[in-house]
């Protein structure tokens, strides 16, 4: 998909267990990447996750070779993020990603915690964990396969990313708004699309120094408001620095 725009960079961008590259989430989040960069899609045969890495790794390559001498960013949605980071995490020749871009990161599998709590995040954690490159993680605040409060204070400074921004859309699951009215599903757009923007701006191979952030946006501010985009603030809870434990 080429970009709507001077391109600034390369999305590989990977679909969750709930809808492959052709379903209408997945090219809702396709459109707000392409008023940024060309957006490569593809489909995983499967939702077995384990045997995805060597599928991805082979997608990034041909996106590389399709759209050369771009930054590459690995993106994805659910089950698509966990992809994504495993190949950063092991790329056997892939080009290193200036950054992840995460639309609804699942650490858990289950959307109510207690159950096995220990056992999920043993499987799930290292491999976010053992991340390096900037990542940016966009998630509602009624995503139960995150838990926003649980992940800044207890996940986000155990990351080794050099970079954790996390944008927060207000009202949403983890379907990011996909069944919102018109008037809100376009200010949630524009809310993921100005994070990825200054995430990207921040992040290319020409940028300043890396820091922390995060951002808090509201999904009613364009209806409410008429502006262009939604409001955002940066969220305190979400500064400083950490290292894994």
């Amino acid at each position: 998909h080429p970009a709507l725009c001077e391109p600034r960079c390369l999305f590989v961008l990977a679909h969750g267990a709930g809808g492959k590259s052709d379903s209408p989430g997945m090219q809702r989040m396709m459109r707000i990447l392409q008023r940024i960069g060309h957006v490569v899609q593809f489909d995983f045969p499967n939702n077995m996750l384990d045997k995805h890495t060597p599928l991805h790794r082979s997608a990034i390559e041909k996106a590389t070779d399709t759209f050369p001498g771009l930054p590459v960013y690995f993106a994805g949605r659910s089950m698509g993020c966990r992809g994504a980071v495993h190949v950063a995490n092991d790329l056997q020749g892939v080009p290193s990603p200036s950054g992840l871009v995460f639309f609804g990161y699942p650490l858990m599998a289950l959307p109510h915690p207690p159950v096995d709590h220990a056992t999920q995040l043993q499987k799930r954690l290292p491999a976010l964990q053992a991340l390096t490159q900037p990542a940016l993680f966009i998630s509602g605040t009624k995503d139960p396969f995150l838990g926003l409060d649980w992940f800044r204070k207890d996940v986000l400074p155990t990351l080794n990313a050099v970079r954790k921004d996390v944008t927060v859309v207000e009202g949403v699951g983890h379907d990011l708004g996909d069944r919102l009215a018109a008037a809100r599903l376009e200010a949630c757009d524009q809310a993921m699309h100005d994070a990825v923007s200054a995430f990207v701006d921040a992040t290319l191979p020409s940028a300043p120094a890396l820091t922390r952030r995060g951002n808090r946006a509201d999904p009613d501010a364009f209806a409410n408001h008429g502006a262009p985009s939604p409001t955002s603030s940066p969220d305190k809870s979400e500064r400083g620095g950490g290292s894994a434990a």
